[in-house]
């Protein structure tokens, strides 16, 4: 659960890829967060988003703290898959943030459009 009175951070990295590299950058970070990210202290979750053109990839991690990212930022195993995957790209952009507001769906609310809107984007 995301909590923005919680003293966690989220580290955002967007990566530019040409469409044929994409897949396999998917799976680059996906081993990296089952193999390196989970097992590092401070790891709260991750997740990995695809861009629908093919040329966009975000990997999205929480962290207890700041000091938390930088040691798994210094760990050799972390650096040698974060530069496969950087090299896999275009441009490489990791960015750490704090939560500022956190907005959720009202239980039971219905949604006021077709979730299927999004599969045409």
């Amino acid at each position: 659960m995301i909590d923005s009175d919680a003293e966690s951070v989220t580290l955002i990295n967007t990566f530019v890829v040409r469409p044929e590299n994409q897949h396999e950058l998917l799976d680059v970070l996906d081993d990296a967060t089952k193999h390196t990210l989970r097992k590092r202290p401070g790891f709260i979750g991750a997740s990995i988003q695809r861009g629908f053109d093919g040329k966009r990839v975000v990997s999205y991690s929480q962290w207890r703290s700041k000091a938390d990212v930088d040691a798994m930022q210094k760990d050799p195993a972390w650096r040698e898959r974060i530069a496969r995957a950087a090299g896999l790209s275009e441009r490489f952009e990791p960015e750490l943030y704090a939560v500022s507001s956190v907005h959720e769906r009202w239980p039971n609310a219905s949604l006021p459009y077709s979730p299927d809107i999004f599969v045409s984007l």
